[in-house]
């Protein structure tokens, strides 16, 4: 579960929460769900995705899984909190921003020792566009095991999407005991973001906190997010 505040200073800036699930049905194969909501002024977005992974193991440490997921998204205006001024606006009384549609992803993991690759989009395809790989991204990250408490794992994340520059996300996530982690990071768009997080027993908690340094960034405090995560502990005989 996570709840994020954009641009914390502006008016009507993005808010965004999700919840997600997911569970193993055999030793191989899980599935998931999440809810993801997003607002942003008088927009309203939601999301419901269903998940579906399958993991090989090629060889001794080396893991490959496959992954596909399905979305249902509905996107709506909030009509009634418009201003006076607004409601003269032609395009609110479209169907541009009130819609539903399907979209698609798929993505595939590799895994030897500390190394992990990964290639996803998605959105693959939707109902709104008859384009594919309207979204790709690719995902690095290698744990240095510095001594028997401490582990150093520098990542990196490039996003292409059809409508927007591309970008990439450059990390360091130092971890103590697989209990508290620290996570200094930056982001082409000129943002710096700070996380860290801790697992108490089956609870595992995290923060983040970004700021753009743009000179307009003195508009707005920054972003925060906070994550929730809870792992049981049960096993069902079938999958063994």
């Amino acid at each position: 579960m996570s709840h994020r505040i954009q641009w914390i200073g502006f008016k009507e800036a993005p808010l965004n929460t999700y919840l997600s699930c997911e569970a193993k049905l055999t030793k191989a194969m899980a599935l998931g769900i999440i809810i993801n909501q997003q607002r942003t002024g008088i927009l309203n977005k939601n999301d419901i995705a269903l998940n579906y992974s399958y993991a090989l193991l090629l060889a001794e440490k080396h893991e490959i899984s496959f992954g596909l997921n399905i979305n249902f998204l509905h996107n709506m205006l909030i009509i009634k909190e418009l201003n006076g001024d607004e409601y003269i606006d032609p395009t609110i009384y479209s169907n541009k921003f009130d819609e539903s549609l399907i979209a698609s992803g798929a993505g595939i993991l590799y895994k030897f020792n500390g190394l992990k690759v990964s290639i996803f989009s998605p959105y693959l395809f939707s109902s709104q566009e008859n384009v594919i790989f309207q979204h790709v991204n690719t995902f690095l990250e290698y744990d240095f095991n510095v001594s028997d408490k401490i582990k150093i794992s520098p990542s990196t994340l490039l996003k292409y999407q059809k409508t927007s520059p591309f970008q990439a996300d450059i990390n360091i996530r130092t971890t103590y005991q697989d209990i508290i982690w620290i996570q200094p990071g930056y982001r082409t768009n000129k943002n710096i973001i700070f996380a860290t997080g801790i697992l108490v027993k089956n609870i595992a908690i995290a923060y983040a906190y970004e700021i753009n340094l743009e000179p307009t960034a003195f508009i707005s405090k920054g972003s925060h997010e906070i994550m929730l995560q809870f792992k049981s502990n049960f096993k069902n005989k079938k999958t063994d």
